[in-house]
């Protein structure tokens, strides 16, 4: 498990958060929300272990592999497919000293090792990830840079599902992203939740997918709320943080019904571009936006 202990943190003289506890369990998954401002993404650098509380502990076991996906990583030429498989660095490695190892007996260790890893089936693997965040087959010789921003992320998703790991951590991934970018992240990472726990950073109620168990909302230096999700709760919380009033996406299903006099707007065949990069085309307009 993850658990956090009288964790404090200060940027300067600000102190973002004071005497943070709570426990993240095997199973779990887990929003953090809240504001701009309130220490989300400063917790998640914590966990990664790229920033040192001032007081308290964050532990986990030693054994657990941590998952993120890179929010700005440096632009590659690497072709796509090769992109997302890079994600599993322990068999990069090995694919290295295979290449390099001159002992029979090292080399035959080393087969041995990057079958184990699932080596012979990782191109595979990563293809059916690619396919499933809406890529085709033309599009897995393509460097990575040739990709707009929407797709990259989507790249860089489809690497962190790559990586093997105990705890998978997401910081705002939808930011930026176009509706069509948003609902192809949404679809891998409810069939990611399936298989492992992950903590998951948002900023807005309508962020929080159907599929998280608890949430954790961080408002003025202390959690709010932790434990399992309470809608009610939660949007009282974050109204009163001067949050958008937003319908979370767990209920949303429920509300569209009922306006049941048809669209408001209806849009035909619509395609709006900028530059040469499609921010999305064929839209379909419901009463309550999934993403805002």
């Amino acid at each position: 498990m993850l658990r956090s202990e009288s964790l404090q943190f200060k940027r300067g003289d600000e102190l973002l958060f004071e005497n943070l506890n709570f426990v993240v369990h095997p199973g779990q998954r887990i929003a953090v929300a809240g504001r701009n401002g309130v220490g989300k993404s400063t917790l998640f650098h914590l966990i990664l272990g790229n920033l040192q509380s001032d007081i308290g502990e964050l532990n986990f076991p030693a054994s657990w592999r941590l998952g993120y996906m890179e929010q700005e990583p440096e632009v590659t030429h690497r072709p796509a497919l090769e992109y997302v498989i890079d994600g599993h660095e322990e068999l990069r490695r090995t694919e290295h000293a295979i290449a390099t190892e001159q002992d029979d007996a090292k080399l035959a260790n080393l087969h041995s090792t990057y079958q184990d890893l699932g080596g012979y089936e990782a191109a595979a693997k990563a293809g059916e990830i690619l396919y499933g965040l809406g890529f085709n087959g033309d599009d897995f010789d393509k460097p990575y840079s040739a990709f707009s921003g929407g797709w990259r992320i989507r790249l860089n998703l489809a690497q962190a599902l790559m990586r093997p790991c105990d705890l998978l951590l997401l910081d705002e991934p939808y930011e930026g992203l176009d509706v069509d970018s948003c609902a192809a992240l949404e679809a891998a990472l409810a069939e990611a939740a399936k298989q492992k726990p992950i903590v998951l950073v948002v900023n807005r109620l309508a962020e929080i997918p159907d599929w998280i168990t608890h949430a954790c909302i961080m408002s003025e230096g202390e959690l709010t709320h932790a434990g399992p999700i309470d809608w009610p709760a939660i949007r009282q919380i974050m109204q009163l943080q001067n949050a958008p009033d937003e319908i979370p996406r767990a209920e949303q299903a429920d509300r569209v019904p009922e306006l049941d006099k048809g669209p408001l707007v209806r849009l035909r065949d619509v395609k709006v571009a900028y530059g040469d990069e499609v921010i999305f085309s064929n839209p379909c307009f419901l009463p309550y936006s999934v993403f805002s």
